[in-house]
């Protein structure tokens, strides 16, 4: 069931490149045509086009990257991996997640960190720290 979206999806960023890519030649096609043919102001509608398709391409990457968002939410809610979406993710290196050992990680550090502000603060002694680092660190 899943699947089919992942498609939909990568169909739908793959035809939205593809219609931009038209709309760019497109807009720079008539505007030199225009230029040409009519007056030199024309070389306006290459930038206008640009500026559309520049537009669209924010917006529809916007747009597919929130519905790959909420996509990768409901596999974990539904304890799906995410493998099928690499080819999706791959163009977007910023939706790497951690491993759950580096999260672990990071939950450990931060801990240290705060006991080791509470024994420098007075507020445990040198033998409740020790204890403490010692459970944390093993």
């Amino acid at each position: 069931m899943f699947k089919k979206i992942d498609t939909i999806l990568l169909t739908a960023k793959t035809i939205t490149t593809m219609l931009i890519i038209i709309c760019a030649v497109a807009s720079l096609a008539v505007g030199v045509s225009l230029a040409v043919l009519i007056n030199w102001v024309y070389f306006i509608v290459i930038f206008v086009g640009w500026i559309f398709c520049f537009l669209f391409w924010v917006f529809t990457n916007l747009l597919i990257s929130f519905l790959c968002d909420i996509k990768l939410i409901r596999n974990k809610l539904y304890g799906i991996n995410n493998e099928h979406l690499k080819e999706f993710l791959d163009s977007y290196e910023g939706l790497k997640t951690d491993s759950n050992e580096e999260i672990e990680n990071k939950t450990v550090s931060v801990e240290l960190a705060q006991l080791q502000i509470l024994f420098y603060d007075g507020l445990i002694n040198e033998e409740e720290y020790n204890r403490r680092k010692d459970e944390l660190t093993k």
